[in-house]
Order: C-alpha cells, then structure tokens, then sequence
C-alpha cells in the first residue's frame, strides 16, 4: 500500500469536501495521508523549528489560558508546570 501524498487545499474546496468546516474562519486546509507515523519525531521536529525561530519550548506544561489583544487574537498563554505546579 502506497498513501497518497499530502497536500493543500483552499477555503471553498475545503468547505465541499468537509462541510462541518466553516468557510469563512479557515484559511486553508492540510490533508494528510499516513498509515504509520513517527509522532515523536514529527513532534520533535515542529518543536525544534519552533524554537529556531524564537518559540520557548516546555515539556510537562499544561495551556491553562489564552491571553489575548484587543482583537482577539491569542498573543501568549498562560501555563501550569505539571512537575513543579508553578504558574
């Protein structure tokens, strides 16, 4: 078995194939197509980008709330250390 590659589809074609998706918030949507998947290293990866580009990464940490400007757009979170219970 061979998956069919991944790729990228606009707004409007999203919303035909997937109509629970609600046009006007998504952008685009990814498909992906896996029969096995090395989560660990995908995540790793995501990870280490992230960082490359000035994220701060955290293990055991829980999201406990967005904190958002005057948009309302998500700026930053606020966090729970699952280890050591610091906010």
């Amino acid at each position: 078995f061979t998956c069919p590659p991944s790729f990228i589809m606009g707004p409007k074609e999203a919303q035909k194939k997937f109509p629970q998706l609600n046009e006007k918030e998504i952008k685009y949507c990814a498909v992906f197509y896996e029969g096995q998947h090395n989560d660990a290293r995908t995540n790793m990866a995501i990870a280490m980008t992230a960082a490359a580009k000035g994220a701060d990464i955290a293990n055991y940490v829980e999201m406990t709330e967005g904190i958002f400007d005057k948009a309302g757009k998500v700026v930053g979170v606020k966090a729970l250390d699952r280890i050591t219970g610091d906010t």
